[in-house]
C-alpha cells in the first residue's frame, strides 16, 4: 500500500520533490549591460558541471531551453541535460512549460518516450533536468534527405515511403499510450520526432502537453510550481486567459482548433490532425498548410484544408492511406478518428494488407512454379515406367531394373530440387534486370538464391546440362551484383556532388564570395577533379557530367563578379572554368557560348542574345549566355535574356536563382523584383541551400528581418553545425533588438566556422552596439584577416579603427577601398554608404594635419550625397583650418540648410557659421595688428585673433597673439578651450623651424610649444582621475591627435630634435623634454586603452 502523509495526500514522487526545489526559488532580475535579458537565461558559455554530471558540448538549443552532451561519473554512462533558457518577459511561460515538460516526460511509461533520470538546478538556479541520451536523427532530417537530390527510381520511392509510415505508426502508437494516460501531446510535428540510428523513435518535447481531466489554466503540478504564496500563476499562453495572437504550437501542423484558440474543443483527435499532417507531408512532401508562419496561421486558423486535400487526392497513395490522410485532417474535430491508437491501427492495417497482398502474390508464383515442374516430372516418369516394362519383358534382370530406377529416382529428386532453386534464383535475376542497377539489393537477392542453387550441387548427381545452367545463372548474377554495386558507388557519389552543390553559399554582395569560392573549390576536390589540368574522360562519361559544366559556369560568373581580384586574374580563372565546361559539356551551343564568353567577344554574346525566340534553348543554355552577358557587361541584355528564359522555362530554379542575383546587383531599386525570382527559385529548388540563402539576404536587404530570420534558421535546423548560417541568425537577431541572443548565436557560430569572417564581421557588429570598441577592433580584425580581399571586411575594420582613433592604419585601409568614379556607383544607397566613407576618410586626414587631403575627401564625400549635412560642416571644418574663412562660413550654411530640415537636428550650425565669419573679420586685421596699429576688442577676439593667426599659417604672430590674450583675459583661458590651446602649440612647433631666426628664439618656440602640449596633457590626466568613464572617449581622440598630427612634427620628429640639440645646451634640454612629453602621452593613451578593456571584460 501507498504511504500517506498526515493530512491523507499521497507523498509527492521523487521527481516531484526535485522539480520543487528546481523550481522554488526566485526568478532572478540580474541583467547584463545593454541586453535586457537575466544574467542566467540563456548561457553563451555552458557550464563545465552540472551537478555531479560534467559537460561536454551543446546538441541543440531552442525556445524553451539548451540541451547539453554530458556524462554521468557515477553510473559511467553519457545523457543528455536540458537547461531553461528564457528572457524576461518569457521567464514565467517557460519555467511553467519547463515544468510541465519534466513532469509529463517523468509520468509516461512507453518505449517511445525519453525517460528523466533526474531534475534539479544549477549553481545559477537554472532548473535542468536529465534524460536518457538519444541518437539518431529527427524526422525533418529524414524528409529532407528524402526530397533532396537525384529523382527516385519506383523501388526506392516506395522504400523510402514504407521506412517513414513505419516510424509514424510507432509515433502514433506511443501518442495513443499518452492519450490512453490522459494525455495530450499538441505539438506533434517532425522535429520532435526522433530516429534512432536502429529505427526506434522518440517522441520529444512535452512542454505544451494537456492533461485531459485538468483545467487549462490550473495545470496540475502541485508544490513543483515554485509559486510563491499568494501570488498568481502567469496565465498559460494556449489557456483561455492568454494574450491575444499568443498560440502555442506549429501551424504547419496545427488543427483549426488550436489555431483560434478554442482550448476547450481540444483533445486526443487535436494530436490525430497532427499525425494526419505528418501523413500528409509523407505522401505528398508539403504539410497542410503552407507559406510562412504568418500564412500557416492564418490557414490554419480558416481551415484552408483543400490544396492539401487536392494534393492528397493526386499523389498516387493507396485507397487506404489517403482515407486516413482525409479523415484525420478533417476541420471538425468530431469527423477525425478518436484518439492517435485508432490512428495508428488503420496504419498496421494497412501494412497487414500490404503485406497479405505480397504474400500471396510471392504463393501463387511459386504455386505455379511447384505445378510446373510436378508436371515435367509426371511426363518423364510415365515414360520411365514405359521403359522399365519392356526392358522388364525383354530381359530376366528385374532386380537391377529396379536398382536403376532407384538411383534415377534419387537423380530426380535433386534435380528437382536444384531446378526449384534454379528457378526461383532466375526470376529474382529477372526482376534485378526489371528494375535496372540502381537497385543493388535485388541483384543481391539473386546472387543469394543463385549461390544457394550452385550448394545444391554439391549433394549429388543431377540430369544433364542442369549444373551449367546453375552455374552461368550464378555467374552472371554475381556479375550484376558488382555491377549495380558500382553503379550505386557512382550514384552516391554523384548524388553527393549535386548535394554540395546545391548547399553552395550563393554571393549576393563582394563579402559573400570567398564561402561560395571555398564550398565550390572543396565540391570538385572531394569529386576529384583536379581543374588545373584537363577533365580526365571517366568524369566526361559521368551521369552529371553536364551539372559539373553548369557548375563551372557559375563559379566562372561569381569569381568574375564578386572576387574583387584583378581584372587579368579574375579572367585567367574564369577561363579555366570554361575550359573546363566545354570539356565536361560537348552541347554544340553551350560550347559556342563559352568561347565567346572567353574570349570576351561581347559582339557575339549579343548577337545570341537578340536571337529569335523561336530557338528554344535549353534552361543550362539560357543560364550560361545571361552569366556571359554578365561577364561582359552587358547587363540590359542579360536582363533581357533571363525575362526570355524564364517565359520558355517559367519554373526552372537556377535561372530564377541567377535573374534574381542580376536584380540584386543592379541596385536597390530593384529588390523587390530581386524577391520576386528568388522566391520562386525557393519554390522550384525545394528549398536548397543556395536559394534560402540569397532569399535570407534579399530579405534582410529589405528590412523584412524576421523574415530573413526564418529562413536562416530553416537552414539551421537541416544543418545545425553550419557556422556561417548561424552568423545569418545572429545579424538578423542584432537588427530585431534582440542583442544577448545575437551574441550567443554569433559565438555559436564562432565556435562551428573560427575562421568565418562574416561571423566575426557579425560579432564586431554586436561589439559596436555594447559599446565594447576595443573588442569591435578585435572582431573586426579577425574578420578582415579572414577575407583580406573583401572590401566590406576592410571597411568595416576601417570604420572600426576610426571609431578608437587607430588614425594611420584606417587610413591605410581606407584608401585601399575608397571609390572616386560617382557615376560608376548607381545605388543610391551605396553612394550615400560611399559619401560616408569618403567623409571618415577626410576626417582622418584632418586629425593627422593633412588639410588639403581633408578637403579634397569632404568635396568628394558631397560629390557622392549632396545631402549630407554632416559632409557640409566637417567641410566648414577643415576650410577653417585652411584658413578659407569664407568657404567655411559657406559650407556650415549648407550643412545647417540641410541638417535642420532633418528632426532632432542638434548641432550649432548657425553659430559655427557665426564663428567663420568673426575668424574672416579677423584675418583681414592681422596686418595691422602685427604693427601694432590695432587691438582686438571684445576680449574674446584676442583668442580669435590667435586662431585666425594659426589658420592663416603666421605661426610666431599667432603665438603673439595667444600669448597677449592669456596676459590680457587669463579668465578666458578655459573658455577658449584646449582646441584653442593645441592649435597654437602647433603654431609654435612650426614657428621653431622657420628660416631667419636666431637660436635662442628658436628654443623659446619650442619650450612654449611643449609647454602648452603639457598643460593639455594634464588636464586630461586630471579628467580621467575625476570621471574616468565620461572623459576617456575625448581624452583618447586628444591625446592620439597630439601622437599623430602633422603640426607637432617640428617637437616630436627625431630629425627636428636632433636640430634642437644642435643649438646648445638650452635645445637639447628642450629636446630632453619633449622626448619625456610623448612618453608621457603614450603611456596615458596604454593607460586609457588597458582601462577600457578592463571595463569591456567586466561587462562581457
Amino acid at each position: 500500500m501507498a504511504k500517506h502523509t498526515d493530512d491523507g495526500a499521497p507523498p509527492p514522487s521523487f521527481l516531484e520533490r526535485a522539480l520543487a526545489v528546481a523550481f522554488d526559488s526566485e526568478s532572478r532580475s540580474g541583467c547584463e549591460p545593454g541586453l535586457g535579458l537575466p544574467s542566467g537565461a540563456g548561457e553563451v558559455r555552458p557550464p563545465v558541471q552540472v551537478g555531479r554530471f560534467l559537460i561536454l558540448g551543446e546538441i541543440a538549443r531552442g525556445g524553451g531551453g539548451v540541451v547539453h552532451l554530458a556524462h554521468d561519473p557515477d553510473l559511467e554512462r553519457d545523457v543528455a541535460l536540458k537547461i531553461l533558457r528564457a528572457g524576461p518577459h518569457e521567464a514565467a511561460q517557460a519555467r511553467d512549460r519547463f515544468r510541465r515538460e519534466v513532469l509529463v516526460s517523468g509520468r509516461l511509461a512507453h518505449p517511445c518516450f525519453v525517460p528523466v533520470h533526474e531534475c534539479g538546478t544549477t549553481v545559477d538556479g537554472d532548473p535542468f533536468y536529465v534524460m536518457r541520451l538519444v541518437q539518431g536523427r529527427t524526422l525533418t532530417q529524414l524528409l529532407f534527405e528524402r526530397a533532396g537530390g537525384r529523382e527516385p527510381s519506383a523501388v526506392e520511392a516506395r522504400a523510402s515511403q514504407r521506412r517513414l509510415l513505419v516510424v509514424l505508426e510507432q509515433v502514433a502508437q506511443a501518442v495513443g499510450s499518452a492519450h490512453a494516460q490522459g494525455l495530450v501531446h499538441r505539438d506533434l510535428k517532425p522535429s520532435n520526432v526522433m530516429v534512432g540510428a536502429f529505427g526506434e523513435v522518440q517522441v520529444m518535447d512535452w512542454g505544451v502537453a494537456k492533461l485531459l481531466d485538468q483545467p487549462e489554466a490550473d495545470p496540475p503540478l502541485g508544490s513543483a510550481c515554485g509559486l510563491e504564496p499568494g501570488r498568481e500563476p502567469a496565465p498559460r499562453p494556449d489557456s483561455p486567459h492568454s494574450l491575444a495572437g499568443r498560440v502555442m504550437g506549429t501551424p504547419w501542423y496545427m488543427p483549426p482548433e488550436q489555431a483560434r484558440g478554442e482550448v476547450e474543443l481540444m483533445d486526443e483527435r487535436s494530436d490525430v490532425f497532427a499525425l494526419g499532417a505528418l501523413l500528409c507531408e509523407i505522401l505528398t512532401g508539403e504539410p497542410p498548410f503552407r507559406g510562412d508562419r504568418v500564412q500557416a496561421l492564418r490557414s490554419a486558423r480558416a481551415g484552408e484544408l483543400q490544396p492539401a486535400l487536392l494534393a492528397l487526392r493526386n499523389c498516387g497513395a493507396e485507397p487506404e492511406l489517403l482515407s486516413l490522410a482525409q479523415s484525420s485532417l478533417a476541420e471538425h474535430v468530431t469527423d477525425r478518428p478518436r484518439d492517435a491508437m485508432a490512428f495508428a491501427n488503420a496504419l498496421t492495417a494497412h501494412f497487414a494488407l500490404q503485406d497479405e497482398t505480397a504474400r500471396r502474390a510471392e504463393v501463387a508464383a511459386a504455386a505455379a512454379r511447384v505445378e510446373a515442374r510436378e508436371e515435367r516430372r509426371r511426363r518423364k516418369l510415365g515414360l520411365a515406367l514405359a521403359g522399365a516394362v519392356l526392358v522388364a519383358l525383354a530381359t530376366a534382370g528385374a532386380g537391377l531394373w529396379v536398382r536403376h530406377q532407384d538411383e534415377l529416382s534419387r537423380v530426380e529428386r535433386r534435380s528437382a530440387a536444384v531446378q526449384g532453386a534454379h528457378d526461383s534464383a532466375l526470376a529474382s535475376l529477372a526482376r534485378a534486370q526489371a528494375t535496372g542497377q540502381e537497385d543493388p539489393s535485388t541483384w543481391d537477392l539473386a546472387l543469394l538464391e543463385a549461390e544457394q542453387a550452385g550448394r545444391l550441387l554439391n549433394s549429388g548427381e543431377v540430369r544433364a546440362g542442369l549444373a551449367e545452367q546453375v552455374l552461368d545463372l550464378r555467374d552472371r548474377a554475381r556479375a550484376g551484383a558488382e555491377r549495380a554495386h558500382e553503379v550505386q558507388r557512382e550514384l552516391d557519389r554523384d548524388r553527393l556532388m549535386l548535394d554540395r552543390l546545391e548547399r553552395v553559399r550563393v554571393p549576393m554582395v563582394r563579402s559573400d564570395f570567398a564561402n561560395a569560392h571555398a564550398d565550390l573549390a572543396a565540391a570538385f576536390a572531394s569529386y576529384g577533379l583536379a581543374l588545373e589540368s584537363p577533365i580526365p574522360p571517366a568524369a566526361r562519361e559521368s551521369a552529371i557530367a553536364t551539372q559539373l559544366a553548369n557548375a563551372l559556369g557559375q563559379w566562372a560568373l561569381y569569381y568574375f563578379v564578386y572576387s574583387g581580384r584583378p581584372g587579368d586574374e579574375r579572367g585567367d580563372f574564369a577561363n579555366r572554368m570554361l575550359e573546363r565546361g566545354n570539356e565536361l559539356d560537348p552541347d554544340l551551343a553551350r560550347v559556342a557560348i563559352r568561347d565567346a564568353i572567353r574570349a570576351r567577344d561581347r559582339g557575339a554574346l549579343e548577337s545570341l542574345a537578340a536571337a529569335d525566340a523561336s530557338l528554344d534553348f535549353a534552361a543550362p543554355t539560357f543560364a550560361l549566355l545571361g552569366g556571359g552577358l554578365r561577364i561582359v557587361g552587358a547587363l540590359d541584355q542579360a536582363e533581357a535574356t533571363y525575362e526570355r528564359a524564364l517565359s520558355v522555362h517559367p519554373g526552372d530554379c537556377w535561372l530564377n536563382h541567377e535573374f534574381a542575383q542580376l536584380l540584386a546587383d543592379r541596385g536597390d531599386e530593384r529588390t523587390p523584383e530581386a524577391l520576386e525570382h528568388a522566391f520562386a527559385a525557393l519554390g522550384s529548388c525545394g528549398g536548397t541551400w543556395g536559394a534560402r540563402h540569397l532569399l535570407g539576404g534579399l530579405l534582410r536587404r529589405e528590412d523584412r528581418m524576421q523574415d530573413a530570420l526564418e529562413q536562416f534558421e530553416a537552414l539551421a535546423r537541416v544543418v545545425p553545425n553550419d557556422g556561417h548560417i548561424r552568423s545569418h541568425i545572429a545579424d538578423c537577431l542584432l537588427d530585431l533588438g534582440r542583442g544577448w541572443d545575437a551574441l550567443e548565436s554569433a559565438r555559436h557560430a564562432l565556435e562551428l566556422a573560427p575562421e568565418d569572417s562574416h561571423a566575426w564581421h557579425v560579432l564586431a557588429r554586436i561589439e559596436q552596439s555594447r559599446g565594447r570598441r576595443r573588442a569591435q577592433v578585435e572582431a573586426a580584425r579577425r574578420s578582415f584577416e579572414a577575407d583580406p580581399d573583401s572590401l566590406a571586411m576592410a571597411r568595416a575594420l576601417g570604420k572600426s579603427l576610426f571609431f578608437v582613433d587607430h588614425y594611420e592604419e584606417a587610413i591605410a585601409l581606407y584608401e585601399g577601398f575608397l571609390v572616386e568614379d560617382v557615376e560608376g556607383v548607381e545605388s543610391e544607397r551605396e553612394r550615400i554608404a560611399e559619401s560616408d566613407r569618403w567623409m571618415k576618410y577626410g576626417l582622418l586626414m584632418g586629425r593627422v594635419g593633412e588639410r588639403e587631403a581633408s578637403v579634397r575627401a569632404l568635396r568628394t564625400a558631397i560629390r557622392f550625397d549632396p545631402s549630407n549635412a554632416f559632409a557640409h560642416c566637417n567641410l566648414g571644418m577643415a576650410l577653417e583650418e585652411r584658413g578659407d574663412f569664407a568657404g567655411a562660413g559657406t559650407s556650415y550654411r549648407r550643412g545647417h540648410e540641410l541638417g535642420s530640415a532633418q528632426p532632432a537636428w542638434s548641432v550649432p550650425t548657425e553659430a559655427w557659421a557665426s564663428g567663420a565669419d568673426r575668424l574672416l573679420h579677423l584675418a583681414a586685421r592681422l596686418d595691422a595688428f602685427e604693427g601694432g596699429l590695432w587691438q582686438p576688442d571684445p576680449d574674446l577676439d584676442a583668442y580669435l585673433l590667435a586662431l585666425a593667426a594659426s589658420y592663416s599659417q603666421r605661426h610666431p604672430l599667432a603665438v603673439r597673439a595667444y600669448e597677449q590674450a592669456l596676459v590680457r583675459v587669463p579668465d578666458l583661458a578655459a573658455e577658449a578651450g584646449a582646441e584653442y590651446r593645441r592649435s597654437l602649440a602647433g603654431s609654435a612647433a612650426a614657428a621653431c623651424q622657420l628660416g631667419g631666426l636666431r637660436d635662442g628664439e628658436r628654443v623659446a618656440y619650442a619650450q612654449r610649444a611643449l609647454d602648452w602640449l603639457s598643460e593639455d596633457l594634464e588636464g586630461w590626466q586630471l579628467e580621467l582621475r575625476t570621471d574616468p568613464q565620461g572623459s576617456f572617449r575625448a581624452a583618447s581622440t586628444a591625446l592620439r591627435r597630439m601622437q599623430s598630427h602633422r603640426s607637432y612634427e617640428d617637437v616630436r620628429g627625431e630629425a627636428q630634435l636632433d636640430a634642437l640639440r644642435a643649438l646648445g645646451e638650452d635645445g637639447e634640454r628642450v629636446a630632453a623634454r619633449a622626448l619625456d612629453l610623448w612618453a608621457a602621452i603614450g603611456a596615458e593613451v596604454d593607460s586609457i586603452v588597458a582601462m577600457e578593456l578592463e571595463w569591456e571584460a567586466a561587462r562581457d
